[in-house]
């Protein structure tokens, strides 16, 4: 009996010292941040003006980010754009994104856009646009959905400024922000830095499915993409656009096993990324 007692004392005291030890997860989640990471992007798009308002697009894109070769994708896109009154038009368009990761790792995703734009011209060379895009993207491919969730939903703000010296050349220059509603939240997650481990409010690293989440409905501005280039204009049918593109990202990563039950880290993911786009664009 006085050794059962010294036990339950043991069990008890180890169970009261872990909880003492617990802080919230939210409050300190570890930065990952690997610094200026760089990247290239290249696209063949042909547009087709079927009247003086209607404009249908297609086209082909490469990315290939995180030093060039880390993060691979490429893009087919189609889509149209609507002129609604001279300075108004709308577009929306479709996107299957093939993705290529960390060597043997394939993702596909479909993303379907529509957008707002309004063009005001401040002289005959001079012009301001404002852009807003909502951005509906589903993951198609195998996942762990306590990890990512299967269909995000996005807006895209994006203001850009154009000067056009001559008939050939339009110089401009973005800033466009992009604001998830697609943010996991957390739920009630500890963490005991003696053990590193993520727990709920027990002490106990593993729970029901998904304990430490609670959905994927937080709004959160995730990017910020500042970018200047130039569009040449060969004639009529022929343009070449030049893009550097400089992005600042953020996102919540977790790291859970597939059944839901135990979270193995929780990061705030940061990524500098410094792209070259080359564009060759085709009118007809």
């Amino acid at each position: 009996m006085r050794h059962l007692f010294t036990t339950i004392l043991i069990i008890l005291g180890t169970a009261w010292g872990a909880g003492a030890q617990l802080v919230p997860a939210s409050g300190d989640i570890p930065v990952n941040d690997p610094g200026l990471k760089y990247g290239i992007q290249t696209a063949i798009e042909v547009r087709k003006e079927l009247s003086r308002d209607l404009e249908l697009n297609a086209g082909v894109e490469a990315r290939f980010r995180g030093d060039f070769f880390y993060d691979k994708q490429l893009r087919f896109f189609a889509g149209a754009e609507y002129k609604l009154a001279k300075r108004i038009s709308v577009e929306g368009a479709y996107t299957m994104i093939r993705r290529h990761k960390d060597g043997d790792r394939t993702i596909y995703r479909h993303r379907i856009e529509a957008g707002l734009n309004e063009t005001i011209k401040i002289s005959k060379a001079f012009k301001i646009t404002f852009s807003e895009k909502l951005l509906w993207t589903h993951r198609a491919s195998k996942r762990n959905k306590y990890q990512t969730p299967q269909n995000d939903l996005a807006t895209k703000l994006r203001v850009k400024f154009t000067i056009s010296p001559n008939k050939k050349w339009n110089i401009f220059f973005y800033n466009q922000l992009r604001i998830t509603f697609s943010e996991p939240r957390l739920g009630d997650v500890y963490y005991d830095p003696e053990q590193m481990l993520f727990t709920d409010a027990t002490g106990s690293p593993v729970g029901e499915s998904g304990w430490f989440l609670d959905g994927f409905s937080k709004v959160k501005l995730n990017r910020v993409r500042n970018a200047f280039g130039a569009d040449f204009k060969i004639n009529r049918h022929h343009k070449i656009r030049l893009t550097a593109i400089y992005d600042l990202e953020r996102e919540l990563d977790i790291d859970a096993n597939r059944k839901g039950t135990v979270i193995k880290s929780l990061v705030d993911d940061r990524r500098n990324m410094l792209h070259g786009r080359l564009e060759y664009i085709f009118t007809f």
